[in-house]
């Protein structure tokens, strides 16, 4: 009966861990302590760039700025460049939306890079930069930025939708999309691995600039997206015919 009863705890823990790494995954950060660090809080999803969650490089728990009740993360410099990692399990196949919210102040800048690779460092998919100025620059498959702008002071979203099967990424931000390109290109050349290996939050500014990196983030969602088995808006049907014919 003690081995039985073993077992079955074994069991639910091991279901309880499939569950934690299987899709959908969001977070409001609402169930962390404030000045909590987020990869020591949740590391099925977090981790840092050295993989040390509770170090400088990990991001901790803030309530001065929050998109969903009352709190979300912080990436600044304060006791060492915050490097954080959101690990997205090295993915092959299958297409995906990964989105969160941002704030930036007027007097700070923000950036953000995908990784190829759960391991980071290999592969830089794509790199962005907030600058101050509220100028955004998107690096992916080229050393030449593609523009853009968003906005200062405020929440805004941020999304990728990312169909691996298709080899193809929609970059928008703040509903605005910046653009496309393969998904397999890295952010500074078109030649690279077709595969979504994570997110570095990281509090990074364009080299030069004397920018200040500072930003939150907040209400992170990383979902499949549905198969779409019928699309069709009747426009190539003669009018008063039946649909069924």
């Amino acid at each position: 009966m003690k081995k039985f009863t073993l077992l079955l705890i074994a069991i639910a823990f091991s279901v309880l861990r499939i569950q934690a790494q299987t899709l959908p995954y969001s977070d409001n950060f609402e169930n962390y302590a404030v000045g909590n660090y987020l990869a020591v809080e949740n590391p099925t999803w977090w981790t840092t760039w050295s993989n040390a969650p509770g170090t400088g490089e990990d991001a901790k728990i803030s309530d001065a700025f929050a998109n969903s009740p009352t709190k979300s993360v912080l990436v600044d410099e304060t006791g060492g460049a915050t490097d954080l990692l959101m690990k997205l399990g090295d993915k092959t196949s299958g297409n995906y939306e990964l989105k969160w919210m941002m704030y930036i102040s007027s007097a700070n800048c923000g950036y953000y890079n995908l990784q190829h690779f759960q391991s980071p460092g290999i592969e830089f998919a794509m790199e962005v930069y907030f600058r101050t100025s509220g100028a955004g620059e998107l690096l992916a498959g080229s050393a030449t930025a593609i523009p853009f702008t968003y906005p200062k002071d405020t929440w805004f979203e941020v999304k990728h939708i990312i169909d691996l099967d298709a080899d193809l990424i929609k970059y928008y931000v703040n509903g605005v999309m910046v653009s496309e390109w393969p998904f397999s290109y890295q952010a500074g050349s078109m030649t690279g691995t077709l595969q979504l290996g994570g997110v570095d939050f990281y509090a990074g500014a364009k080299s030069g600039s004397g920018e200040v990196p500072k930003f939150y983030f907040d209400v992170v969602s990383f979902q499949v997206m549905p198969t779409v088995l019928l699309e069709d808006d009747m426009e190539t049907y003669p009018l008063d015919s039946y649909l069924a014919v």
